[in-house]
């Protein structure tokens, strides 16, 4: 039977990798790795020669959906024909990996021993680097395309998380981000549904090195269109109504 990890490789590949990682990639029959970052592939292969770059059936222009099946296939080749295999994700290896779950999915099917190790997302290093703790209004997550297509609904009472913020309505993969205005506009609309014009909203884009700051631009929502929003932007919108007490629900609590 192949066993298969997938790891998380969070946003701080190479500590990742030196403390938890390595010594599991070593010993593997094949590594495969999805990550952009030229670096931390090359890393990867002083750990291991037999290295496959997930991120070469990515192509402009190129259907999403006709990438993630070439991924899930090389994936499944490579458990049946390897008896350790390492995977090698970006971020979370469950969060915005499309093939990532089809590929756990089928492994069931496959009897392949599948261990996940989780990495931590860029929503994590957004609450890190904001220092604020979510749970204390609560919080929506939703990618912004799905939340704008779907007609998903926002609580202004809690933190609102929009992954992608730059990529909205774009269904195959693209080098250049390219938003239309048109679409920004209409997520705004969708937004204010929900909060006014002077919502305090932040455009994050975590950095991977330590030596380099992350990026976080604070502006209102009315000022949306003047911000630079790319795929790897993650949004977020401050609460801007007070949590309301249900008195039924106290007087519940209350009781001895």
């Amino acid at each position: 039977m192949s066993k298969v990890y997938i790891f998380g490789l969070g946003l701080s590949y190479y500590s990742d990798l030196t403390q938890h990682i390595g010594p599991v990639v070593k010993d593997s029959d094949i590594v495969f790795i999805l990550a952009s970052d030229v670096s931390t592939v090359a890393h990867v292969k002083t750990l291991n020669d037999n290295v496959v770059n997930l991120f070469q059936f990515y192509e402009d222009g190129k259907s999403r959906l006709d990438t993630y099946d070439e991924i899930v296939r090389v994936l499944i080749e490579g458990a049946k024909s390897h008896h350790k295999v390492s995977v090698l994700v970006y971020g979370h290896p469950t969060l915005f990996v499309n093939p990532i779950p089809r590929f756990i999915e089928e492994a069931k099917f496959e009897a392949f021993n599948v261990e996940i190790v989780p990495g931590a997302s860029a929503e994590d290093w957004l609450f890190a680097a904001l220092g604020i703790d979510p749970s204390s209004h609560g919080w929506l997550s939703f990618e912004a395309t799905n939340f704008l297509l779907y007609n998903r609904r926002a609580d202004p009472s809690a933190y609102l998380v929009l992954w992608q913020a730059g990529a909205l309505g774009i269904l195959d993969y693209r080098f250049e981000d390219n938003v239309s205005s048109d679409l920004i506009s209409l997520l705004k609309d969708k937004l204010n549904d929900s909060f006014t014009d002077d919502a305090c909203c932040v455009a994050f884009e975590a950095s991977p090195f330590l030596a380099v700051a992350h990026r976080i631009e604070e502006f209102q929502l009315r000022d949306i269109q003047s911000v630079s929003l790319t795929k790897r932007t993650t949004m977020l919108i401050w609460p801007q109504e007070d949590l309301i007490a249900d008195p039924k629900i106290l007087t519940a609590l209350a009781r001895p």
